[in-house]
């Protein structure tokens, strides 16, 4: 027996571009005849965008059909964006639709064929509307325009799932300052008790608390807040729970540790397709190097196959990301993606500490959520009130709209101490950077500038770069630092650039190798009068302290001498 009953192969009123023919059974559900595939599944499609409207549960987000699902946990109900699976999408048709079959008795209740679910969620596109995400706390827009009202919101595409138990305030359009003054005794009530190392640790946590409030203004990427702490009962857990409860309630994504980079991509689609404002990275140890997690951070859209749907879906990356660790390493790609919140008791046993302002803080929190999304919109409010200046004195690479937004909010609020510890906090996280200036600098003491082949440097690299150059045979050894030497040419450490060079054994036979040219930022002098016209004279270069001469003299010539015959063997070594 064939799937479908054919009843009208040409179907009239579609080929004359009428809409399909839907009657609405007794109980209000629309009413779909099975008939032909390409027929029924435009009636069925047609019958979903009624039921969709004017209280929308079905959406389409990064290309993958999805559906606003309610959540209960013991901390009460929260609505979730999950991507429709064949079973999730016949359960819904076969709720929402009274499919009938004409039989010679006439047309008989039916179940809609799995042919159908599949055509249906195989289509290339959708009259559904566009899901951003799915908000829990009044949010602002890409236009700075307050959402307040549950449901869907068709501007910016977001789910507004507001909790009607808490209770905010009226938000002024022009906040004066006694409100804002107030605003940041409402915030600094609640951070008392943590230990921050520095002032700029602090500032950062008011912006991670903020951050989910306006990530619609925030255009592209925006970086990991790290917390951090020397041991374990510090706080740092309970401070990323706590600033995320304004915005989130409880149960924000969590990601355990991974075993490896497949997992990571996993849950963090998983994550995201759901999403979640905030996505947490716990207890992390060690050295954290994940170009996963690197791509995560910096991707506006993040495409991946959704487990389940059979589907590439390009996800919109709107999540504040938090890690928390005790003196984790970072490679240098997520140094630099990384903004620090570090706590420090100072203490052998920060978990004995007593005489807490809030000993159940994290309860406190959930008890007065509504003073603290209140304070929160205040502090946002001011620096839209004063036309939303952006911060320019501190600037995050690749981060830039990030800082201009979160960093003019805490300046509007004189929140002092925002990205004021760039310097010590590279220095001190990216372990990779550190043990190479170390290398480099023995390198320059031992051999100076002149040309070496990485054999000759592998007994420094034994010493100094034991996790780069690992165990084994001289010769794996060599070529495990080679290609590393290849990963940072032309990088500068210490104020010396790694560079490829040719060395020259007794034999006058040339081989590849590499050599340190020292860096200075020195102003040119008299590159103006050139001739060509370049406008050069008054910029600031780095250049090479070998016989640059009075223009392109010998030390060019040096500098693309030692390219030739690197290049056509730099895969030696």
């Amino acid at each position: 027996m064939p799937d479908f009953t054919i009843i009208d192969p040409e179907d009239a009123r579609l080929e004359a571009g009428e809409p399909p023919e839907i009657r609405d059974d007794e109980d209000g559900r629309p009413a779909v005849t099975l008939d032909l595939l390409a027929a029924t599944t435009r009636r069925t499609i047609d019958a979903l965008v009624r039921t969709n409207d004017p209280n929308p549960w079905l959406f389409e987000r990064g290309g993958v059909l999805t559906r606003i699902r309610r959540e209960r946990t013991i901390h009460g109900e929260a609505r979730t964006a999950e991507p429709l699976t064949p079973d999730a999408l016949l359960g819904e048709l076969s709720d929402r639709i009274d499919f009938r079959k004409e039989t010679h008795d006439g047309p008989r209740p039916a179940d809609p064929p799995m042919k159908l679910v599949r055509n249906v969620l195989a289509r290339p596109e959708w009259s559904f509307p566009v899901l951003a995400g799915v908000a829990r706390t009044p949010t602002y827009d890409r236009k700075g325009r307050l959402i307040q009202s549950p449901g869907y919101d068709p501007v910016s595409g977001l789910w507004m799932d507001l909790d009607p138990s808490v209770t905010i305030p009226d938000v002024p359009d022009h906040p004066s300052t006694s409100e804002v003054t107030s605003a940041k005794k409402v915030i600094d009530d609640v951070l008392a008790d943590f230990p921050f190392a520095r002032e700029s640790d602090r500032a950062h946590a008011i912006a991670a608390m903020l951050q989910p409030f306006v990530r619609e203004m925030i255009t592209g990427a925006t970086p990991i807040f790290l917390f951090e702490a020397p041991t374990a009962g510090t706080g740092k857990g309970l401070l990323s729970e706590v600033l995320s409860i304004p915005a989130c309630g409880r149960g924000t994504g969590f990601i355990p540790p991974a075993r490896d980079e497949e997992e990571i991509r996993k849950r963090i689609t998983a994550l995201l397709a759901g999403g979640n404002s905030v996505v947490r990275l716990d207890n992390l140890e060690g050295k954290l190097a994940s170009p996963v997690l690197c791509a995560a951070i910096t991707a506006p859209v993040w495409t991946d196959r959704i487990l389940g749907v059979s589907r590439t879906a390009s996800i919109p990356n709107r999540a504040t990301w938090f890690i928390t660790a005790n003196n984790l390493s970072l490679s240098r790609d997520l140094v630099r993606r990384s903004v620090r919140i570090r706590l420090d008791a100072r203490v052998e046993s920060p978990e004995t500490r007593t005489g807490f302002r809030h000993p159940a803080l994290e309860s406190y929190v959930v008890d007065h959520r509504g003073s603290l999304i209140y304070a929160c919109l205040v502090l946002i409010q001011k620096w839209i009130a004063q036309g939303c200046p952006p911060c320019r004195d501190r600037v995050l690479g690749s981060f830039e709209k990030w800082g201009e937004v979160l960093g003019g909010i805490l300046a509007c609020a004189e929140i002092p101490g925002f990205l004021d510890d760039r310097e010590e906090f590279s220095r001190n996280a990216d372990t990779d950077t550190d043990g190479w200036r170390t290398f480099v600098n023995a390198w320059a003491d031992t051999y100076g500038m002149l040309p070496q082949h990485v054999s000759d440097l592998i007994p420094l690299a034994d010493e100094l770069l034991p996790s780069v150059v690992g165990d084994g045979t001289d010769r794996s050894r060599a070529t495990r630092l080679g290609n590393a030497l290849k990963r940072n040419r032309d990088r500068i450490f210490a104020g010396y650039q790694i560079h490829p060079a040719e060395v020259t054994d007794g034999k006058t036979r040339r081989r590849p190798g590499w050599c340190l040219r020292k860096i200075l930022e020195t102003p040119l002098q008299g590159m103006g009068g050139m001739g060509n016209g370049s406008g050069l004279g008054s910029q600031t270069f780095p250049y090479l302290d070998q016989g640059m001469g009075n223009g392109f003299g010998t030390g060019f010539s040096n500098f693309q001498d030692n390219e030739k015959g690197h290049e056509k063997q730099e895969d030696e070594h």
